[in-house]
């Protein structure tokens, strides 16, 4: 997580946080090793000053320690720490504290609250239950006037659950509204507005969605087929059946085929480069393992060239630069590589390591 003034990085080897200062890369303060936990995910918006992060942990020995703890931005002290039975997710926007949780140990959330430190449930407190399997997990958004869970549209003020009990949300629109599909057969597609209010609805190839600018995608990824639609009208676009997306930027859609990676018209769905040399020469281009940094290049990093990290133009599709090597300080051949924005640079991270590199 990267704020204004500090670089919040969670070590999953040793499940602790650690904070750097975003200029230096010194290490401003780092949390007490929580043995046995799964991992440590917190809220990417301060609460009052603090850090509120939860702390997974598989083992049912740890039931009674504090899942959900607030460390204090400048230096990192525990401000406070409790248990909330079934947590799953915790974020924070106009200091308002957001959470979802379940009553046993799936991952769909089952109850939402609205509060504050002391209170998680001060505002308000909802279970609108969920209608499809509970090893689903989606991630928690928090809109301007709305929330989601990936579930269901909730008003932030009141509460107020206004997804039909026969939907679940897949994506917010561009603009405003929401995908939802169907619970019992998922390509059945409905689009809603703001409220949660039915708009139209579509028959999907598969159960994958997109959005960006003002186009919404329905489709089945490993078929490589969609449709592109008008967000504000519903009119279909364009089609294909020739490639998947791995990500979106801008108004390029960027996937490949078998043999290439290829870049696609967000708009009219046309063709507009391919990558025909050696695959694992070609960044990865999925949202988690990439960055795109100030001036709308995407930094990923080559399975080939072992973490070599490159540059590519998402509209020609070719490489701007390469040759950044990762630095390695894990013996795992799979240790994980994640970038972020931090100014006008990026951070990179090889498993336990965090690397800044300034703008190429």
């Amino acid at each position: 997580m990267v704020t204004a003034d500090t670089v919040l990085a969670s070590c999953g080897s040793s499940a602790r946080l650690v904070a750097l200062d975003p200029v230096t890369g010194s290490v401003r303060w780092q949390s007490e090793a929580e043995p046995g936990s799964a991992g440590i995910f917190c809220a990417d918006v301060p609460l009052d000053g603090a850090f509120v992060c939860t702390n997974y942990s598989d083992a049912d020995s740890r039931d009674t320690v504090d899942n959900v703890r607030a460390y204090r931005e400048s230096d990192g002290e525990l401000m406070w720490g409790k248990r909330i039975d079934g947590l799953k997710q915790v974020e924070v926007r106009d200091n308002t504290l957001y959470s979802t949780g379940s009553f046993g140990r799936g991952s769909a959330p089952e109850w939402v609250g609205s509060g504050t430190g002391r209170d998680f449930r001060a505002n308000w407190y909802v279970e609108p239950g969920t209608c499809i399997g509970d090893e689903i997990f989606l991630e928690l958004e928090i809109g301007a006037d709305v929330l989601t869970t990936g579930y269901h549209v909730i008003d932030r003020e009141t509460g107020a659950v206004g997804t039909p009990t026969n939907l679940f949300v897949q994506a917010a629109l561009p603009g405003g509204g929401f995908v939802a599909a169907d619970c019992d057969d998922p390509t059945r597609i409905t689009i809603l507005d703001s409220a949660g209010n039915r708009v139209r609805t579509h028959s999907s190839s598969g159960d994958d969605v997109y959005t960006a600018g003002s186009v919404y995608i329905l489709g089945a990824r490993s078929e490589g087929t969609y449709a592109g639609y008008d967000a504000k009208t519903g009119d279909e676009l364009w089609t294909s059946r020739e490639f998947r997306i791995d990500r979106i930027v801008g108004d390029v859609m960027i996937g490949g085929d078998r043999t290439s990676y290829v870049g696609h018209s967000l708009s009219d769905g046309r063709e507009l480069w391919r990558w025909n040399g050696n695959l694992e020469d070609f960044p990865d281009s999925g949202s988690g393992s990439s960055v795109v940094d100030s001036e709308g290049r995407v930094i990923g990093f080559t399975e080939e060239r072992g973490g070599e990290l490159v540059a590519f133009d998402p509209e020609t599709g070719r490489m701007v630069w390469d040759g950044l090597s990762m630095t390695r300080t894990t013996t795992n051949e799979y240790p994980g590589i994640d970038t972020a924005r931090v100014g006008e640079g990026f951070v990179a991270s090889f498993g336990d390591t965090l690397t800044f590199y300034p703008p190429q």
